[in-house]
């Protein structure tokens, strides 16, 4: 993927083609790779009922992406960095994410965008294309490149050709297919390693 992107910073759209956490768990491990072997990553959990990432990097719940969105904190005061992933940043989806459903605009959504692009060299943002509320599918229109999940036995031909439809017409370059076997909306997750030090950069994090 960073080979196919070329050098610069960028911003990955991973949607998930059917409801479940499937997209969740891929997004969090694309972006704690990118983060070992390349640079600072930052997640956003934008498929705010679907996402598992905050539980697989062991973080409380709390203020996130939706109180960013809403005006009433930034995204210095919401991002986390997981002691389990060094250099990744993790933007869960918020305490009350029916904010997120009025406060998912179009400038809104491209400022956070391009803060994030500007704060680390990888972007990337979890989306959930089936589920009721915010159409976060639409953040597609902000991103380099995106990623389909798709679940055997659960994703409908026909879910998968509407999230495509959807990038083609947003003209957001597809890298490539995720396959998974189905996921279980209960994912259960290993304890984060130990604490391990983390090089300081960014400002301590994301602005």
């Amino acid at each position: 993927m960073a080979a196919a992107l070329g050098e610069g910073s960028h911003v990955v759209l991973v949607a998930g083609a059917s409801p479940g956490p499937a997209a969740s768990v891929v997004a969090a491990n694309l972006a704690a790779t990118l983060a070992r072997t390349h640079s600072e990553a930052v997640l956003v959990c934008a498929a705010l009922r679907d996402s598992v990432a905050p539980e697989l990097f062991g973080l409380a719940e709390g203020r996130g992406l939706a109180e960013v969105l809403a005006g009433q904190a930034t995204v210095g005061d919401v991002a986390r960095g997981p002691a389990s992933a060094p250099g990744l940043w993790v933007i869960p989806p918020g305490a009350d994410t029916s904010l997120a459903e009025y406060n998912l605009q179009h400038d809104t959504a491209k400022a956070l965008t391009a803060q994030l692009r500007r704060d680390a060299r990888f972007v990337v943002i979890e989306v959930q294309s089936a589920e009721d509320g915010p159409d976060t599918l639409a953040l597609a229109e902000f991103a380099d490149a995106a990623l389909l999940t798709v679940e055997t036995q659960r994703t409908r031909r026909q879910d998968a050709d509407g999230v495509l439809r959807q990038l083609r017409q947003m003209r957001t370059q597809l890298l490539g297919v995720a396959v998974l076997p189905p996921v279980r909306d209960g994912v259960t997750v290993r304890p984060p390693r130990p604490a391990q030090p983390q090089v300081a950069s960014m400002s301590g994090g994301p602005r």
